[in-house]
């Protein structure tokens, strides 16, 4: 597999190769974790007195009450008619 080079920046001036660009990476990287882990944890202000003696507290709620079901009405329901039977008509 071949890489193609780097296309040229706008400005006119070359790119760095990959190598270049890969090594200067790395030695940020390292660069940062050097100082990172060098550096003291506890260091800074002092936290307050008070803070060590806030507490939160929670303050327990109630469910609420359930709203009333509304009163069932009974609906007046009719009774239904009985069929009536049609009589033929007398012949004439």
């Amino acid at each position: 597999m071949r890489l193609r080079p780097a296309a040229p920046a706008l400005s006119g001036t070359p790119s760095l190769p990959w190598r270049a660009l890969a090594l200067l990476t790395a030695a940020v990287l390292l660069a940062h974790f050097a100082l990172l882990g060098l550096a003291p944890m506890g260091a800074g202000p002092h936290p307050s007195p008070v803070a060590a003696k806030f507490e939160t507290r929670t303050i327990v709620v109630a469910p609420p009450v359930p709203a009333p079901l509304p009163a069932l009405v009974p609906v007046p329901v009719k009774a239904p008619t009985p069929p009536v039977a049609v009589k033929p008509a007398p012949p004439k």
